[in-house]
């Protein structure tokens, strides 16, 4: 009999795209276990792939106190699912999945996806001192749980050394690269002034939605008929409503989601429909040697990328000749012009995967 395995978040959609595409289809098509997903509800989704169960948790609100009872169905659920592995994709099951492997024991592999630590104490969600106070509670639970867990998966290789309670014999790096297969179409030439941008992913002022802004609002006065399309969950209020004010003014710059999460396949479609796409993040200790998903996708895609000239994400970008970097001083004008004039993906890399297939086999390992 396959033995019940869990993967569990509470802020993550049941449909997330590391815990559902890449980690529950990537098991599923093993056929070896009975894969349960447990978090956040997804309204108007119809599941995907027959034989993984779904468990909804009880919608709420990031900043309320509902949010941190999540942790008790959850144990419930455990108590009734009886699973024999147990992925934790955040902190916060930590505490609820340690005390089920005491009680009845488990197999269990905390996901790290984000340096929680950074993001809490440097992020803009929480003000000082509860910044510190939360941030601190939270690697203390970290170092806490660490002696129960079976093995640690990474989601960037630098917390190889941001995490000092991550062991690297029991710990392996499953970077996010794209979901998507790379196409194989040849160099791309974009020498026309009517550019279509997208910004996909998580909408965010630390993640560089304003910068986006700002720069396709500063090629439109040389170039009038440039686009962008903003696509992506916006979780802050405040970011959302200054964003419709400037979509609502500006008919050339749109919005798709931000209230609501968008499905993964309409993130794709909108690249693919791209002519560049635009990485532009407010560079701090929480990013600032993370690679962000969507240079992985952008290049699996082969989409033109203009960023901001970062070390960490050049060396991938310069490999496959995929990016324009607008440097602090740089005129719009000269911009558009080496965008005009730059050949992209000459280059055909061979040693730089960028897409999750590379990774499924070694996710299957860990779990067998």
């Amino acid at each position: 009999m396959k033995p019940n395995l869990c993967i569990i978040s509470t802020l993550k959609p049941l449909n997330d795209i590391r815990m559902y595409h890449k980690f529950a289809l990537t098991l599923h098509k093993a056929n070896k276990y009975h894969i349960n997903i447990i978090g956040y509800p997804v309204k108007n989704w119809a599941e995907q792939e027959g034989g993984i169960r779904f468990f909804p948790l009880k919608a709420f609100n990031r900043m309320s106190a509902s949010r941190f009872f999540q942790t008790w169905k959850i144990f419930k659920l455990l108590v009734k699912l009886k699973p024999k592995v147990i992925i934790g994709n955040t902190h916060e099951v930590l505490i609820v999945i340690v005390l089920y492997k005491i009680l009845f024991g488990a197999k269990l592999i905390y996901d790290i996806r984000e340096n929680y630590y950074r993001n809490i104490r440097h992020g803009a969600a929480y003000k000082f001192p509860i910044n510190w106070i939360l941030a601190i509670y939270v690697r203390l639970k970290e170092w806490l749980a660490a002696p129960f867990i079976k093995h640690f998966l990474l989601a960037e290789f630098c917390y190889q050394q941001e995490l000092p309670f991550v062991p690297l014999n029991r710990s392996m790096v499953l970077p996010n690269l794209a979901l998507i297969e790379s196409k194989q179409n040849g160099p791309i030439l974009l020498n026309h002034n009517k550019l279509r941008f997208v910004f996909t992913g998580t909408i965010a002022r630390e993640h560089g939605v304003f910068t986006a802004i700002k720069w396709v609002q500063a090629l439109q006065k040389v170039a009038p008929s440039v686009e962008l399309l903003i696509i992506g969950y916006c979780a802050q209020q405040e970011v959302l409503q200054q964003i419709q004010k400037l979509t609502a003014t500006n008919h050339h710059i749109h919005l798709k989601g931000g209230s609501k999460h968008v499905a993964y396949p309409k993130i794709i479609e909108a690249i693919k429909q791209a002519d560049m796409g635009i990485i532009s993040y407010e560079l701090s200790p929480m990013n600032g040697d993370r690679i962000p998903t969507k240079l992985y996708e952008y290049i699996a895609l082969k989409l033109p990328i203009l960023m901001i000239p970062h070390t960490p994400w050049m060396k991938i970008t310069d490999a496959f000749q995929a990016a324009v970097y607008w440097e602090e001083n740089t005129s719009a004008s000269a911009v558009l012009k080496m965008i005009n004039q730059t050949i992209f993906y000459q280059k055909q890399v061979v040693n730089q995967p960028v897409t999750w297939s590379s990774m499924a086999e070694k996710l299957l390992k860990v779990i067998d």
